[in-house]
């Protein structure tokens, strides 16, 4: 009896064999091994190379956002590139509202900036269109105080710019069309860019020059002015305060009239002549 209830206990103690349809784990639970605890000095070793980890990290932050935030916050001007290629503009702008003239020795009539000043000699011959003081760019590509002058001279007069000889071609001819022409006007005509033989290499003047264009580097002599009448130009001219007194003469750089800030409103200006 003794030995029956024994294994009547053992029976019962076994687990129930699993039905076919149930899942069994595929686990190799004989080669398991429980991870290892740090305990002691192990642990105190990995928590000093975490926090070594942690300063060398805070550390590398604070330099790219603390010492070399000047220089990101700096960028935002613009790279050297950009700001190479904003410096050859001609700095100030010109304003676009206008005024209009009528000249009866001259016989022509025009648009001008609102805030130019013109002045007509007495004796007739020439005319002239003053801007206000301005920022101008040099051929050094250096901000300076300047003026720009719109000038009408007749066949009376002097031209001292090729005193030194023959003018060159700054930059390509450009044709433009006369906005109102009058009858017995050319519906277009070039304008060209002269730099004078003094001049390194800079943009001295921009002439009507009537039917006749001139490539780069071109020779531009005074006798292609001859028949010309009247001589029409712009120049500029280097100043000190209010440019009110006598200003010296200066080149721009060719590139100056790129910028349609500053070429728009004195393109727009010749493009006003009405010559009767």
């Amino acid at each position: 009896m003794g030995e029956q209830n024994t294994k009547a206990q053992k029976t019962v103690s076994q687990p129930e064999p699993l039905e076919e349809s149930e899942e069994r784990s595929t686990a190799d639970y004989a080669k398991f091994e429980p991870p290892k605890k740090f305990t002691g000095k192990k642990r105190l070793a990995v928590i000093i190379v975490l926090l070594f980890l942690l300063l060398a990290a805070t550390g590398t932050a604070s330099y790219w956002f603390v010492l070399r935030g000047k220089p990101a916050t700096t960028s935002t001007t613009g790279s050297k590139s950009t700001q190479t290629a904003r410096s050859s503009s001609a700095a100030s702008k010109i304003t676009t509202a206008t005024k209009s003239h009528d000249s009866s020795s001259f016989r022509l009539q025009f648009n001008y900036p609102a805030d130019w000043t013109v002045a007509e000699a007495e004796a007739g011959g020439q005319l002239t269109v003053k801007s206000p003081a301005m920022v101008l760019k040099d051929t050094d590509n250096q901000t300076v105080t300047g003026q720009i002058v719109f000038t009408i001279r007749d066949k009376q007069q002097a031209l001292p710019e090729f005193d030194s000889g023959n003018a060159v071609a700054a930059r390509p001819s450009e044709k433009i069309a006369y906005v109102k022409p009058a009858p017995g006007q050319r519906a277009n005509t070039y304008l060209s860019f002269l730099r004078y033989m003094d001049s390194a290499n800079g943009l001295d003047g921009i002439y009507v020059t009537g039917d006749t264009g001139y490539t780069l580097n071109q020779a531009i002599p005074k006798a292609d002015f001859v028949p010309i009448e009247p001589v029409v130009s712009l120049t500029f001219f280097r100043c000190d305060g209010n440019c009110s007194g006598d200003n010296l003469a200066m080149s721009i750089t060719p590139t100056s009239w790129d910028d349609k800030d500053f070429s728009n409103p004195l393109k727009a200006l010749l493009q006003s002549l009405v010559i009767h």
